[in-house]
């Protein structure tokens, strides 16, 4: 009930404390070193940095390679506070496509992905995402080949009791669910993580992927 009460923002969604200017996440392949796990070379994906606006709304995304040059982005449209579309061009301005999001309450928001192709926009993948006070706890993802259906997905987000993301669910149409799991090790003062192991199977006792996140603050 209290959290019903407090103003929602994407800092919100992101599960991030303090008023955060800017949030980068690397990645790294996981190397032990005296019985801990550290970063190893960095991935060539999963690189990326959003930038919020001092209100609180998100306003850009940017995708890194290992290199840490940008390789798309995507600018935010907001309106009353909402995210409504996200636009996505390449390292050299050129669009990509586009993401459009339609909130039908404060815990439901339909989202569709568009690309270019032959002069038109054509849509590629659809779904819905599920929120309780502000934060995501769920979704259900269709892509899309020529108008068919050819992956599905359903997610639910698995938080512990302070509130941090400790696993996600994943149903198919067909075959076994599947769990990832992360474990966080190192945080800073404003309590965001700062040190995120990854792994792709909740029995996993070796990490997949060593995550390290840095954040800039407004003052």
């Amino acid at each position: 009930m209290l959290n019903s009460c407090v103003e929602q923002t994407e800092w919100t969604k992101y599960g991030l404390n303090g008023k955060v200017k800017t949030l980068v996440e690397n990645q790294y392949e996981p190397v032990e070193k005296s019985g801990k796990w550290q970063q190893g070379a960095p991935t060539r994906f999963g690189n990326y940095s959003l930038i919020f606006s001092e209100k609180g709304d998100h306003e850009r995304t940017n995708f890194f390679d290992e290199n840490n040059k940008i390789r798309y982005y995507l600018i935010s449209k907001i309106e009353n506070g909402k995210m409504v579309e996200e636009s996505r061009y390449d390292a050299e301005g050129k669009f990509q496509g586009i993401n459009k999001y339609t909130h039908t309450s404060d815990t439901k928001i339909e989202f569709t992905s568009y690309e270019p192709y032959e002069g038109e926009l054509i849509e590629v993948s659809k779904g819905t995402a599920y929120l309780k006070d502000g934060k995501p706890v769920g979704s259900d993802l269709k892509t899309l080949y020529n108008g068919e259906v050819n992956y599905e997905v359903q997610k639910k987000f698995l938080y512990d009791e302070n509130g941090f993301l400790v696993g996600i669910k994943k149903s198919f149409p067909v075959g076994d669910d599947e769990i990832e799991k992360f474990e966080y090790t190192e945080f800073d003062d404003q309590n965001n993580w700062t040190k995120r192991l990854y792994y792709e199977d909740e029995d996993s006792k070796t990490p997949h992927k060593i995550i390290i996140r840095s954040y800039e603050y407004y003052k």
